[in-house]
């Protein structure tokens, strides 16, 4: 038997893009899946999900991953208060669950990265060409309120930095 480790995928063509060639090609030989990358594990990518559909055996966390998930289940059950979540990046819409759910158990949210242009422009504020989605709008207002209604401050960016790119 062997172990294949795969490391710095997202450089590989259709990585990010789930290419069902490239979790094909990954997945080559494997008879065990195992998943020890918490901090990509909620990506569709083809060394995530691609290798995982084509694995006909088992399909597991790994060690650090468990750790990681333990420890966020017990951070979450039983927090140290103040207990301040910050959450971040581009698309507004993958982590509405998670500030639904944050909403009931957090005191502080921070909210930056690109998703903040959806919440400022919530917020009345206008935002420029910075990452938008229009169509969240409403909901980011309504998850602003219901964290009013139940005492959990948001924080959202206050200054802003202008480039070219994002």
């Amino acid at each position: 038997g062997g172990v294949l480790l795969l490391e710095n995928t997202r450089f590989e063509a259709g990585e990010t893009k789930n290419d069902p060639d490239l979790g094909k090609d990954l997945a080559k030989g494997i008879d065990i899946f195992v998943n020890d990358a918490f901090g990509t594990a909620h990506r569709a990518h083809a060394s995530t999900v691609g290798v995982a559909e084509q694995v006909k055996g088992p399909r597991v966390a790994g060690l650090l991953m468990q750790r990681e998930l333990r420890f966020l289940a017990g951070a979450l059950a039983e927090p140290t208060r103040p207990l301040v979540a910050i959450v971040g990046g581009a698309k507004v819409s993958s982590k509405l669950s998670l500030l639904r759910t944050l909403l009931t158990r957090c005191d502080t949210i921070v909210i930056g990265g690109g998703m903040a242009g959806t919440f400022l422009a919530a917020e009345g504020l206008e935002v420029g060409d910075t990452l938008l989605d229009t169509e969240l709008i409403p909901e980011a207002r309504r998850i602003l309120d219901e964290a009013g209604a139940l005492g959990v401050r948001v924080v959202l960016p206050r200054d802003v930095v202008v480039a070219e790119t994002l």
